[in-house]
């Protein structure tokens, strides 16, 4: 009897165990991926960027043309209308001269995503000499040692027509943690399925313009190093990219 009654004893106890167990497993759905395509296009004030020629003027009037463009974009953050949010963890490249750098796929939980965060540059915890792959583009993006270390956040160059109606260059770099450039673009995005484009436009002429407008001919023709320059291009920073499309 007593054999008996701690067999219906257990049972008892394994019955609703069970019934929590299924209950759970029938209520689990899994979550389903989405792949994403970023593209990143160049432009100056709605005109397609074009390498090499003094076509542009930024927003203190100095005639320009980009020789070089070089930077990096770092962890993209999905935001969703109630605050939750994924994050993706990467470091990517870009170059206008370099058609491949320009596209890069990510992967998010499918759904529906209210903004986008992301950094140009490289976040403090991985910008450290020698931790990218020794490509020719990462190492020519390298930081001084004698002054940290770490990469280039970006290399803008040029050439600009002073105010004594002379051609000389300029050389925007941009570095050093604390001058990371934090970007935030509210923008309603739907995700399914593993076609969702998202284009990303630079705006060059936004890294001259607001809140700081930069005039190579009174702050100077050079930044690296020179942290109020740094500073200014690091704010300015803050809107030069725009959603063109998902």
């Amino acid at each position: 009897m007593k054999a008996i009654s701690l067999r219906i004893y257990r049972v008892l106890v394994l019955i609703p165990l069970l019934a929590l167990v299924l209950s759970g497993s029938c209520h689990r759905v899994p979550e389903l991926k989405a792949g994403i395509q970023i593209n990143i296009s160049h432009e100056v004030d709605a005109q397609p960027l074009r390498m090499d020629s003094i076509a542009y003027q930024n927003e203190a009037g100095n005639p320009y043309s980009v020789t070089r463009l070089e930077y990096y974009l770092s962890d993209f953050t999905f935001i969703r209308p109630d605050g939750s949010s994924e994050r993706v963890e990467l470091t990517h490249y870009c170059n206008p001269r370099k058609a491949e750098s320009l596209h890069f796929d990510l992967e998010v939980t499918e759904g529906n995503y209210s903004a986008l965060e992301f950094v140009l540059g490289i976040p403090a915890e991985r910008n450290l000499s020698y931790t990218l792959p020794a490509t020719s583009e990462n190492i020519n993006m390298s930081w001084p040692e004698n002054m940290g270390g770490g990469y280039h956040f970006m290399k803008l160059e040029g050439h600009f027509i002073d105010n004594q109606q002379k051609e000389k260059g300029f050389a925007m770099h941009l570095g050093m943690n604390r001058w990371l450039v934090h970007i935030r673009l509210d923008h309603n995005m739907d995700f399914k399925g593993n076609q969702n484009p998202v284009g990303l436009s630079m705006n060059i002429n936004e890294w001259f313009r607001n809140p700081h407008t930069y005039d190579f001919n009174i702050q100077g023709n050079y930044t690296m190093g020179i942290d109020s320059l740094m500073g200014k291009l690091s704010e300015n920073g803050a809107d030069v990219f725009t959603i063109t499309s998902q």
